[in-house]
């Protein structure tokens, strides 16, 4: 009975002084944590997108990656790696190029920048595709704005270009180029 009250009479003590310290830590955690601010991309400076693969996106694939970087103390990505994959070798290699030229600022810990690690999700979604009336289904007013959505590659069904407006007669001055382009391309091939 002695060697039983003795026993827990230690860990009673153990329990209380790593309570205690416990306690202190936590408070010098939240201390450090109040002035501490982590790294982040540098919106300042130019940030562009990742680029969606097109075939990635012929292919459907969609998804986000997670890439974990390391930040040095003067703003440079020096490690990276891939957290968490979209399932698709080619969008998370399209994410990691990405990050790869962006700028960073460095995390913050009371007023001094420090190395610390950061995690980025970039996210890969499919364009919305934008249903466009044909033209014969438009009045033709020579003067009325049609807009519609460059799709690219002929046979796809992802518009890959931009939104383009043009009037009526605009449109079909186009059409009379593009095709008198396709007449002299097509009396080149026969000669």
């Amino acid at each position: 009975m002695g060697i039983f009250f003795k026993t827990s009479a230690s860990f009673a003590i153990a329990v209380v002084f790593s309570l205690f310290f416990a306690a202190l830590w936590a408070g010098a955690a939240s201390a450090d944590d109040a002035s501490y601010e982590p790294p982040k991309v540098d919106r300042s400076k130019l940030t562009p997108p990742p680029t969606y693969p097109p075939a990635a996106q012929w292919s459907g694939e969609q998804g986000t990656t997670t890439i974990k970087l390391r930040i040095t103390s003067s703003g440079r990505a020096v490690r990276l790696g891939v957290e968490r994959s979209s399932g698709f070798a080619d969008l998370d290699n399209a994410a990691v190029a990405a990050v790869l030229e962006w700028h960073y600022l460095p995390a913050m810990r009371n007023g001094e920048s420090v190395s610390d690690w950061m995690t980025i999700d970039i996210n890969f979604r499919l364009p919305t595709v934008v249903e466009v009336p044909a033209p014969t289904q438009v009045e033709n007013d020579p003067g009325k704005l049609i807009c519609r959505k460059d799709f690219g590659i002929t046979g796809t069904h992802i518009p890959s270009g931009p939104l383009v407006c043009l009037t009526q007669r605009q449109w079909d001055k186009n059409r009379q180029q593009e095709q008198q382009n396709k007449n002299e391309a097509d009396l080149k091939a026969l000669e």
